[in-house]
Order: C-alpha cells, then structure tokens, then sequence
C-alpha cells in the first residue's frame, strides 16, 4: 500500500482538494484510494495533526486504531491523509507521523503545492482579514503580526521546512510541485492532484467548487482592517473571529455579486508593487535556490514576480454607493450569524 501525506501549503487549494476527497470518498475506496475515516467530516480534516500537536496520546491512538480497522476491512491500494498544517509541523510532529504511517507501508510519498512567497504573503493577509486578524499598524509580511512566528519566521523557507520530511522519509519520497493554476488542466488543481497521485477520471466523481476558500478582495480586505480596528478588544475569542468573519465572508461575496466585482470577494488582492515583490523574493532567494537545487533539478521554480501595482486598501477609494451597500449587509449579516453581537449594539455601531 502506498501512502499519500498531502501537506498543503497554506493558500494553495488544500480546501478544495478535501472537500473533493470528502464527498468522493466511497468512489475513491472502488478505485483504491482510502481516506482516513474522521477525513470524510470535512470539519475534522486536521484532526490527526490537532491530536498530534497536542501531545493528546488517548486521541492518535484512537486515530490509528480506526485506521487499521479501515485498513484492514478495506485492503486498500493507497491511503490519502490531508492536513495543510503538516507543512510547517514540528520535527518531532513528523518524526511520530512517519513512526505511525510505517506500521501499514514503507511506501510514503509527502507531496505538497508550494508557491512564490510573495504570492504567498499576500494570500495570507488576505486570508487572515477574513477573522479580522488584521490591523491597519500590522505589516504585510515579513514578520507574525498577524501569522505568527511559526510561520512567518519558519514556514516561508519552503527549503527549510521541507529539509526535515527529507531526513524522516528520505529525499526520494517528497515531491513538491509549483500551484500555478494557469498550468493545470482546466484550470483545477483538484484534478491536478487526481493525476498527481495516479487515480484515473471517473465521471462518478462529484466535482468540488474551485471557491471553497476564496479570498477577500482588496475592498473586502479594507473594510475587515478598518473594522477590525474599533472591534479587536470584542473579538478576543477564536469563536468571536469565526463568527465573525463568517458574517464578513457572506458580506463580502453578497456585495461583490450586486457590484459584479472580485475586489470584495473572490481575488486576491495586489499587496505589493514590483519593487517590493522583488524585495520579497530577494530575502528568500537563498533558500529557495536550495528548493531548486533539490527537488527541481537546479531550475528556479516560481515565474517572474508580477509587474502590476499594488491596490489601494483605502476606503476613500471605494465608491459610496458600494461602500454603504457592503457595510449594510456586514450589518445584517452579524446580526443574524452571532445574536451575541445583536447584544452588542456598539459592535453594530461601529459598521
């Protein structure tokens, strides 16, 4: 049996590609391809990494015991373990996932989709405006304002976090590939990844949306930082952010679908202009022509930085019209997925 350990990265369609994995899983088992059991909730894909980090013995010992239940009612081809979060994991994190995954194969293959920092950090910030975790004081990359240390100090040196899966599983068994989705067949990195990892086109397949995870535009971005200026200190609570930017995220994409403009939601947005992208590439080219010397065969992965500008991330810039519109359904919207904040009428207010 040969096993998949799908890492992501971050930003790089590992959502898609779950949701697919998830709602395909009985079709996938026909052809020989086995997700873990608790994958097939698409809410507990990072269950083992979780489980795992936590040092929570009682929880991987469950995870594997059901595993070699699948494993062995199954007798499966290949089995496919997910989690985007693996890719900045710990050594000892992935010193006890390979210890585990040896019991069923030595055959583990570690793929992952990587992308140009730059693209990265700006997907990122994106990405994290949608729980208002973004302040107008934060800086867009280069340190963990908003990210982290683990990330913004490590996880940005692909070279470096991959180094470690070499020394566990061996050089010959990661393969890393650039997400460039203008590359892939269709556009789809879901079929990408199908091919990737050899499971032939089924037309008994239910397709998997290529938004599932979609970005906030620049105006989506600007209004989240302006708010989440006046409410950080009511937003101290991983559950508070989540509810909160669920509102945001169906704000975001109910005005960009009335103003027909992926600058609310659906685009990431320009975080840099060519000099600082430049910059950008500059502080990691080291490591990343470590990358490229080891898993590209000495060709520099990433295409040339973008020349476009950078957006605005100003409300001035917005139409009123649009602006007043966006702020509106914001209203509506946390007021009817987090009564809490109904409460909270100066949470309202501050829209």
């Amino acid at each position: 049996m040969r096993i998949f350990l799908h890492t992501g990265v971050w930003k790089t369609g590992s959502t898609a590609i779950q949701t697919f994995l998830s709602k395909n899983a009985d079709e996938l088992l026909k052809s020989g391809y086995m997700i873990p059991g608790y994958a097939r909730n698409m809410r507990e894909y990072n269950h083992l990494f979780e489980r795992l980090v936590a040092r929570d013995e009682a929880g991987i010992q469950t995870v594997f015991e059901q595993l070699a239940k699948d494993v062995n009612a199954h007798n499966p081809n290949a089995l496919i373990i997910s989690s985007e979060h693996f890719w900045h994991a710990p050594p000892d994190v992935i010193e006890r996932i390979a210890t585990m995954l040896r019991r069923y194969s030595d055959d583990v293959r570690v793929i992952a989709y990587i992308r140009p920092q730059d693209d990265m950090w700006a997907s990122l910030y994106a990405q994290q405006a949608k729980f208002f975790r973004v302040r107008s004081t934060h800086n867009i990359w280069g340190n963990g304002d908003y990210i982290g240390p683990a990330i913004a100090e490590n996880a940005m040196f692909y070279h470096r976090c991959f180094s470690t899966y070499q020394q566990v599983f061996g050089g010959d068994a990661i393969s890393l590939k650039v997400y460039d989705r203008a590359a892939f067949r269709g556009g789809d990195v879901v079929q990408d990844f199908l091919e990737w990892i050899g499971v032939d086109d089924n037309a008994g397949f239910i397709a998997s949306e290529q938004d599932e995870n979609s970005s906030l535009g620049w105006k989506g971005v600007a209004l989240s930082i302006w708010l989440a200026d006046r409410l950080h200190a009511g937003l101290v609570s991983f559950e508070d952010q989540q509810a909160a930017g669920k509102a945001l995220r169906f704000a975001m994409r109910d005005t960009g679908r009335k103003f027909d403009d992926l600058g609310w939601y659906g685009k990431t947005p320009e975080c840099f202009g060519p000099e600082e992208r430049s910059r950008i590439r500059a502080h990691y080219e080291e490591d990343t022509k470590s990358l490229a010397d080891t898993y590209f065969d000495g060709a520099f992965p990433f295409k040339a930085p973008s020349d476009r500008p950078a957006d605005p991330f100003d409300l001035t810039q917005i139409p009123e019209g649009e602006l007043a519109f966006a702020k509106r359904r914001l209203q509506k919207r946390i007021a009817a997925t987090y009564p809490l904040f109904s409460r909270n009428r100066w949470v309202l207010r501050s829209v």
